[in-house]
């Protein structure tokens, strides 16, 4: 088994994002003001995407509107109980 089968839709996304950036976990964790545990546990849906924490990612990486409609995707297919989007980021 490797690690991507235990992500989440939007661990998927989110490990994309640092890979095709040459981010670390722990780089990303740090940009995004996380402990490196808390963001592993986000991915793999051991933890809640926090409130907000969305529109942060889309704010600190500047995502393409493309990027923006796979991250709503990828929210979407994840279990979770409130999602965080600023309707002014979309």
């Amino acid at each position: 088994m490797t690690n991507n089968t235990k992500l989440t839709p939007y661990g998927k996304f989110l490990k994309r994002i640092r890979v095709d950036r040459d981010e670390t976990i722990s780089f990303m964790a740090t940009k995004m003001n996380l402990s490196t545990s808390y963001l592993a546990s986000i991915e793999t849906g051991a933890r809640e995407i926090p409130a907000g924490f969305s529109s942060e990612l889309i704010r600190t990486y500047r995502l393409s509107d493309k990027e923006i409609s796979e991250l709503v995707a990828a929210e979407c297919l994840t279990a979770h109980k409130t999602i965080g989007f600023s309707m002014e980021e979309i």
